[in-house]
């Protein structure tokens, strides 16, 4: 199961680095967007009974806003692509 589990993330992970290429986010970002994309928070929206096209939407819109965000971020060197936060790993 855990490695059922593994290959779901990694195979989120890849499609959502494909999708937000273009905006060429940080790791930090492209982690945080894949997160939205699980199936838990997912699930969590129909749980409190939020039907699934406004669950849909809404997690799109959150992963809009944080590549959005990420690119208005200025980094250190002055260009307006974004840098992760502090406290991140990566």
């Amino acid at each position: 199961m855990r490695e059922w589990e593994a290959y779901l993330e990694d195979l989120v992970t890849a499609r959502v680095r494909a999708a937000v290429a273009p905006a060429r986010p940080s790791p930090h970002t492209t982690r945080l967007v894949s997160a939205l994309f699980d199936l838990s928070t997912f699930s969590s929206f129909r749980a409190r009974g939020v039907a699934a096209r406004t669950a849909a939407r809404t997690v799109a819109g959150l992963a809009a806003t944080l590549v959005n965000d990420a690119q208005q971020r200025p980094r250190s060197n002055g260009s307006r692509r974004e840098s992760a936060p502090p406290d991140d790993p990566s």
